[in-house]
């Protein structure tokens, strides 16, 4: 917002506050929608009412928006009021969710996979984060707990990686032990089995009786053909190989993204703010630092990453967090400093 003033002047500023209003509602709507579907279809339709009408659906996706948006609301000014910013939200976001991160990689990647496990090492990988990162901030701070103390670089480190490693292990070791053997195909037959239904019906579609809404018996069965099953064991194979080029490419993506934010951005910063003389004198490079940064975090699609990412290097650097304002500081007003010297000038 201030660099955008110092810019363009009272119209930057007005066109970032509209970028930023759009920004937020987005990210709201998004979530609403997302949090009303699961209620709606996970919940609802699972548990609570196992042949839901349109009707009854539509309703109660409206009654989750509507509860879903209180909520938000209400925990949103809530920590306003009590002094939780952004960023202590998002380094506790590890903590937070972290435990889950192994067990349903896990779930996807690993045949040998136990169901149990991954829900039990979830559930102790979250309790055991929690219980860390209170008692990390206890011991650290004589017995004070609050938010300011809990929003210690020891203290959300410690959260972090408790719930993502004692999540993970429990997982493995239980996998280890008691290992399935789930069957891939099962998974890669469910599109050709529907699309092959879903052909067959529409082109031999049964005549029903609208009077007695039924189906009639001379109705035509479906008959699997199979022509049509190589033809789509054909384009199964072709999909296969999109699927392989498209994983190969992520993991690129992932492994330079974590070079990135772990190594080539917090070691420079580090030995700069030591006095290394290969670091402390090139403007540059603090230049090039801030737009990976800013790269880095347009593109990266892990938030847990992030928050690992901070914490640790905050930790351990001790000065990371210093360094990082500092760099923000001199980006966003070097044009307002730039401006100043010219006029006086």
């Amino acid at each position: 917002m201030i660099a955008a003033a110092a810019l363009m002047g009272q119209s930057g500023a007005v066109a970032m506050l509209i970028l930023l209003f759009l920004a937020v509602t987005s990210a709201c709507s998004a979530e609403q929608i997302a949090v009303s579907s699961l209620l709606t279809y996970d919940v609802y339709g699972t548990y609570i009412n196992k042949s839901p009408t349109e009707k009854q659906i539509l309703r109660t996706s409206q009654y989750c928006i509507f509860g879903y948006s209180i909520f938000m609301g209400a925990i949103a000014t809530g920590f306003y009021y009590i002094g939780v910013s952004m960023g202590y939200l998002y380094e506790l976001m590890g903590t937070m969710i972290g435990s889950a991160v192994v067990p349903i990689a896990l779930c996807i990647t690993w045949k040998k996979t136990n169901g149990t496990g991954a829900v039990l090492g979830a559930i102790a990988g979250f309790c055991a984060g929690v219980a860390g990162w209170i008692g990390i901030t206890s011991s650290l701070n004589d017995g004070v707990i609050n938010v300011e103390t809990t929003f210690g670089d020891y203290e959300m480190l410690t959260g972090n990686l408790l719930a993502i490693g004692v999540g993970g292990i429990i997982t493995v070791g239980w996998s280890l032990a008691r290992p399935a053997n789930f069957d891939w195909d099962l998974t890669r037959a469910i599109n050709i089995a529907h699309s092959h239904i879903d052909e067959s019906l529409s082109e031999n579609s049964p005549e029903v009786d609208k009077d007695e809404k039924r189906v009639s018996e001379s109705a035509p069965v479906p008959v699997v053909d199979s022509d049509d099953l190589e033809v789509h064991a054909s384009a199964f194979a072709v999909e296969q190989q999109a699927l392989q080029k498209s994983f190969r490419f992520a993991s690129l993506c992932a492994i330079t993204l974590t070079l990135i934010l772990l190594i080539a951005i917090p070691l420079p910063l580090f030995f700069s703010s030591h006095g290394m003389p290969l670091f402390a004198s090139t403007h540059a490079l603090t230049n090039l630092q801030s737009i990976l940064w800013a790269d880095s975090l347009l593109g990266s699609a892990s938030a847990l990453s992030g928050s690992l990412s901070v914490c640790f290097w905050s930790a351990f650097i001790q000065r990371g967090r210093q360094g990082l304002v500092s760099l923000a500081c001199s980006v966003v007003f070097s044009p307002i400093s730039s401006t100043e010297s010219d006029s006086n000038i």
